[in-house]
C-alpha cells in the first residue's frame, strides 16, 4: 500500500510531501513538483497534516523500557501515595508502586502500613534507587535490624531501603510471567512513541528478579508476532561474567536479530551513583572487553565517578583496536574532567550523556535513562548520528525506513514507525 503526505513542513519546506510504501520514502520534496505529483497520484491513500513540522524519528540511547511500562502499569505514588495504595485493585499477591521521590518523611513502613496491611506493598522511586516496604514485604523478604547489604543501606525502621538493598527485594518479589513482562514492554514502547522516538537503546535485562532469557524471550516473540511498536537494541547486562559468556556461548552478539529488535552493545556499570565505588577490579573489566572484542560486540560502560571514567579510558585504550569499528562508548553521569575529555577524543572514544554534555565538542550522543531520570524532550534531535550508534539508520532521505513523527508548535501528533502509525495524539 502507497501512502501519500502532504500539506506538511519537512525542514524549510512548508508546501511538503511525501510518498511512503513497503515502510520505504519512495518519494520526497515540493507538493508542487511535477515529479512529486506523478508520485502523489500512484497513493492509495492521501493524508492531510495540515501544515504541522514532519522530523526524522528521535533515538534514545539508553533507556529502560520494560521499567517504564511498569511504572506506567502501577500505582502512581508521586503524589497522594497513600490514598492511591489504600485504593488499589486488590487482585495481585503484592501491590507494587512508582514514581516515589524517594523522601522518607512522605512514604514509610508507617504509612504504608495504614494503606496496605493484607499484603506485601512496595513503592520504588523515581530514580530507581530507593524502595519504600510496609511490613508484610519486610516479612516476606526477610529483612531485619541484622540484615546487611553492600553499597546500600537498609533502615528498618522506616521500611526503606537503597541502592543495591532494592535488589534485595527484587529478589524476593513474585517473578514475573511472560505475558507480564510483555506488557510492560509494549507500554514502554507506547510511551516512547508518544515522545516521537522511533528507536532506542534499552537496558532491561536486569530489570525483574528473573534471569536475562525471559526479556530476551519476550522481545523475541513480540518481534516475530510483528508487535514491537519502535526499533530495539537491547543493551545488554548482566551481574556476572559467567553469564555475559553463557549469553555468548548461545549465539547472542551484537547486531543479531531484525530490523525492530537486535541486540546491542555489552553496558557495563563500574560503579554506582550514590557512593561510586568501583564495582569491578581492572582485570575484571579487561576480561570483560576482551570477551565482548572476541564476539564482536562493543562496550558501552556507566560511570559516575571520575575514577570509574578513568578506569574505563585506561580500558577501553589498551584493548581498543586500531580504528575501533565497534563504536565503545562511555556513559557519564557528571562533567568530565578536561583531561579524560582530551583523552577521549584522542582515542576518539565516544562520550555518551543525559543532556547537560550536548554543549561539549567531545563526541557526544544522547540518552535520557528514563524513566530514572527527567527526559529532554528535543536533546536527542541535536545528536543526528545515534541512529546509527545503535545499528538502526533513518533520515527523511528517499529510500530510508519511514521513520518520523509529525508535531506541532509544542506537541507529538503522529509516530510512524516503518510505515506503520503507532502513536497518534
Amino acid at each position: 500500500m502507497r501512502t501519500g503526505y502532504t500539506n506538511c513542513c519537512i525542514k524549510d519546506q512548508k508546501n511538503g510531501a511525501f510518498l511512503v510504501e513497503d515502510g520505504k520514502i519512495l518519494a520526497i520534496g515540493c507538493a508542487q513538483d511535477q515529479r512529486m505529483q506523478e508520485a502523489l497520484a500512484n497513493a492509495d491513500e492521501e493524508v492531510d497534516l495540515h501544515g504541522l513540522h514532519v522530523l526524522p524519528g528521535k533515538a534514545d540511547g539508553h533507556v529502560h523500557l520494560l521499567q517504564m511500562g511498569r511504572n506506567a502499569l502501577s500505582v502512581d505514588c508521586s503524589a497522594g501515595a497513600a490514598e492511591r495504595l489504600a485504593n488499589a485493585p486488590r487482585s495481585q499477591a503484592w501491590l507494587y508502586g512508582a514514581n516515589w521521590d524517594g523522601d522518607a518523611e512522605k512514604l514509610n513502613r508507617t504509612i504504608l502500613d495504614e494503606a496496605v496491611n493484607d499484603r506485601p506493598a512496595v513503592v520504588l522511586s523515581r530514580d530507581g534507587q530507593a524502595m519504600a516496604l510496609n511490613s508484610a514485604a519486610l516479612q516476606a523478604c526477610a529483612i531485619d535490624e541484622n540484615t546487611k547489604v553492600e553499597s546500600g543501606s537498609i533502615d528498618v525502621e522506616k521500611g526503606v531501603v537503597r541502592q543495591t538493598g532494592v535488589d534485595l527485594v527484587r529478589q524476593a518479589m513474585p517473578a514475573p510471567d511472560a505475558e507480564e513482562i510483555k506488557a510492560w514492554l509494549l507500554k514502554g514502547m507506547e510511551l516512547a512513541a508518544a515522545q516521537g522516538i522511533t528507536a532506542v537503546g534499552s537496558e532491561d535485562f536486569l530489570s525483574t528478579n528473573e534471569t536475562y532469557q525471559d526479556v530476551l524471550t519476550a522481545y523475541e516473540q513480540l518481534s516475530y508476532q510483528q508487535k514491537m511498536k519502535i526499533r530495539v537494541s537491547e543493551l545488554v547486562s548482566f551481574c556476572q561474567i559467567e553469564d555475559f559468556a553463557s549469553f555468548l556461548d548461545e549465539g547472542y552478539s551484537y547486531d543479531v536479530g531484525n530490523d525492530f529488535f537486535k541486540i546491542g552493545a555489552l553496558l557495563l556499570k563500574l560503579d554506582d551513583a550514590s557512593d561510586q565505588e568501583l564495582r569491578y577490579d581492572d582485570a575484571t573489566v579487561q576480561l570483560y572487553v576482551q570477551m565482548a572484542n572476541r564476539f564482536n560486540t562493543p562496550v558501552w560502560f556507566d560511570v559516575a565517578s571520575f575514577g570509574a571514567v578513568d578506569q574505563a579510558l585506561d580500558v577501553l585504550q589498551d584493548e581498543m583496536y586500531p580504528d575501533n569499528p565497534l563504536q565503545d562508548a562511555i556513559l557519564v553521569h557528571r562533567v568530565p574532567s578536561a583531561a579524560q575529555l582530551s583523552k577521549a577524543q584522542n582515542a576518539k572514544i565516544v562520550l555518551g550523556t543525559s543532556g547537560f554534555l550536548m554543549e561539549s565538542d567531545s563526541s557526544l550522543f544522547y540518552g535520557s535513562d528514563q524513566p530514572f531520570q527527567p527526559v529532554l524532550p528535543y536533546s536527542s534531535i541535536l545528536s543526528a548520528n545515534i541512529q546509527n550508534r545503535l545499528g538502526f539508520t533513518g533520515s527523511l532521505r528517499e529510500s530510508d525506513p519511514a521513520d518520523f513523527y509529525v508535531m506541532d508548535e509544542d506537541r507529538v501528533m503522529m509516530t510512524v514507525v516503518n510505515g506503520e502509525e503507532v502513536y497518534r495524539q
